[in-house]
Formats: C-alpha cells, structure tokens, sequence
C-alpha cells in the first residue's frame, strides 16, 4: 500500500525544481482553469510543428548524409565526434542522456583546425582556412552547390578511463550554421566530467532559428540543481528544473529535499518537497491508523500546484474516500480555489503525453547520432 502512494508521489516529483512561489493573491476560477488547460494541447502543437520542421535540424541531416568531412580519402560515413555533439546539441531529448555523446576515439582538434572542408559531389576537399577555426561547406537537401557553412570555433574533450576502458566526453563546442548568409544554428556548450562518468556541470546556449535552447547542470556531490527551458522568440514554450538535496555524495539513497517545476507555454505545475520526511511516514514512522489521516500528514510534507500565466490555479493534494479498500489513482486532485475538487490524472496524462511526443521525434530524428 505504502509503495504505491510513494510511486504516486514519485509521480508528483517528475514535476519538480523549488523555484520562487507564486505569491500572487489572485487565484484563476475552476472554469478558468479548465480552460487553459484543454487549450493547452492545440496552442503546442503549433510550435511544436514549427520545431520539427527548423531548416538548421533539416542541414544538419543533409550533412550527416554525407562522408565524414575529416575522414577522407575512406569516404567513411562514421561521423566524428565534433559533428555528432553538435547534431545531438540540437535535440531536447539529448539533454536527458547521461552520457550524452560519448566516442571512443579522441578528435583531434588540433590537426583539422585552420583547413576548410569543402564538398565536391563526392567528399570533403581539405584546403587552408582561418586559424584556430574549422569550416565546413556543404549542400543542404536539394541544393547543390554548396550553400551552407558550418564553422567550429571551439571543441574539447576529456578522455576518462573505467574499467580498462577509455571514453572521450565532449567538454566545449562553440560554433554556427549559416545558410544562404542567414544563420540558423549557433552553440555555446561547455561541460565537466567526474572519475564515474558523470557530468559535475553543464551549460548549454543553443539557438536553433527561431528558436533558443538554455540550461544548466550543477552537482556538487550532495547537492544537485538542474534548468532547461526553450523558447520561441520571445515566448516560453517549455521549461523544467530541478533542486535537490542527499545526505552522502553517492545518491545511494532517496533525496532529502526534493523540489522542482515543469511549465508548458503559460501552464506552470510546481512540486516542493520533504522527501525525507515523506519517506518516514509511507514506511511507518507514524501514528496515523488510517489512510485519511496519513495522507494529512503526507499533504503537510508537500507543496503541489498550478499557475497559469503565473496566476495559482489549482492546488495538488492527496484525497481519501471512505468507499475505497486501497489507494486509487483518483487519490491525486485538484484543489480549485472555491473548495471545489477533481482527480489530476487527466491533466497529468495529457501533459505527460505532450511532454511524450516532444522528445520522441528528436529521439527518432537522431536515433543514429545518439
């Protein structure tokens, strides 16, 4: 029983960085509410569509079409590390990854700065270039002749050995994509690597015309903090985060503190919570008899709710009704700000699917490159 409220929580936590409450004392009406929401799935969907269809994701697929521009005279389609964590940078389902694009060869910046690779049909012709830059000319799909240039300012790795086996973990990548004289791609990605693998900070800047790719990663072994957020233009259409706190730098163990959001255009859900505390009352270390009064002290631990356009919308608690024998998915509601309530599954559902579907056409776009 207990497992089962904690697994429902859990699912709660997916939407979780503590970020600054909404301390806004205007509150949206269940009506207002409902409506946001049902509008969310078709205002994504717009955005979304414009996402895929990004002429900087389509040149980069033409490129990756073609030989590797370092690997001539083998004409090898294997591409080099540099070109893949760029092609990856432009993905959002990438950024989940934990070991984003690893090679097992290191790349060697040093002996490809300085040239130009230019396609002729065939391969990549190497000839002199600007120092300390790698440029790449190429056709994008249909084009010929060459009508996009990629230039790599900056690109890093670090080599780290487990096991007997040596990876190379992408630590910098500065470069742009220019098509016909406009640009559509520019990448400024920076990142450090502990002795397991892992990454100990990220920062990532990505702009994909029009648009715009941040985020951040910090572990400072028991502390951990993590933001993403795209927009388009000027409007925000997707942002998560998350803030945690363990007790031994190994995780071994559920977090202490565990806070975090997620936010859909202007649909926000917030979730705050003593995860330590939680996690003694769902194994026992309470007084409660019965699951009304369990889920009190369970709702006492935690701070769940929506903003719409910053504005609370609705509060996330747990419910117990007399005629259930077990814990029920209806038990997650919606706390209107009339009294009025509703189970949150729906929504949570709906949203999940959305957030679904946005990672799973990148994860199939580059299923090759990952």
């Amino acid at each position: 029983m207990k497992k089962l409220i904690a697994m429902m929580l859990m699912l709660l936590s997916v939407f979780v960085i503590s970020c600054n409450k909404d301390d806004d004392d205007d509150k949206l009406s269940p009506a207002e509410t409902k409506t946001a929401l049902e509008a969310l799935n078709t205002d994504m969907a717009g955005y979304l569509d414009e996402l895929q269809d990004a002429e900087g994701i389509a040149a980069m697929e033409a490129l990756m079409s073609l030989p590797d521009p370092f690997d001539n005279p083998t004409k090898s389609t294997e591409h080099s590390s540099a070109l893949i964590t760029m092609q990856n940078l432009l993905t959002p389902a990438y950024y989940t990854k934990t070991k984003l694009a690893l090679s097992s060869e290191l790349f060697p910046w040093d002996e490809n700065k300085g040239y130009k690779y230019v396609y002729n049909g065939t391969y990549f012709n190497r000839i002199s270039g600007t120092a300390n830059q790698i440029i790449i000319e190429f056709p994008t799909e249909g084009n010929s002749p060459n009508d996009a240039t990629i230039t790599i300012y900056n690109y890093g790795e670090v080599a780290i050995t487990n096991d007997g086996y040596t990876d190379y973990y992408p630590t910098a990548l500065e470069a742009d994509l220019v098509i016909s004289s406009i640009e559509y791609v520019d990448i400024d990605f920076s990142a450090s690597w502990n002795a397991n693998e892992e990454p100990e900070a990220l920062s990532i800047n990505v702009y994909l015309n029009p648009f715009t790719f941040t985020g951040t990663f910090n572990n400072t072994g028991t502390t951990a903090s993590a933001d993403f957020e795209i927009d388009y233009e000027e409007t925000l259409i997707f942002a998560a985060g998350v803030d945690a706190t363990f007790e031994t730098t190994n995780w071994d163990n559920p977090p202490l503190t565990i806070g975090g959001y997620v936010q859909l255009l202007n649909v926000k859900v917030v979730v705050d919570a003593n995860f330590a505390n939680i996690m003694d009352i769902l194994e026992g270390e309470t007084e409660s008899t019965d699951f009304e009064a369990l889920f009190a002290e369970v709702n006492a631990e935690f701070d769940a709710y929506i903003t719409v356009d910053g504005t609370r919308a609705a509060s996330i608690i747990l419910v117990w009704d007399d005629s259930w024998t077990e814990p029920q998915p209806e038990m997650i509601v919606f706390e209107f700000t009339d009294g009025s309530t509703e189970p949150a599954l729906p929504f949570f559902e709906d949203f999940a699917a959305d957030l679904e579907d946005f990672f799973l056409f990148f994860d199939e776009l580059f299923n090759g490159g990952m």
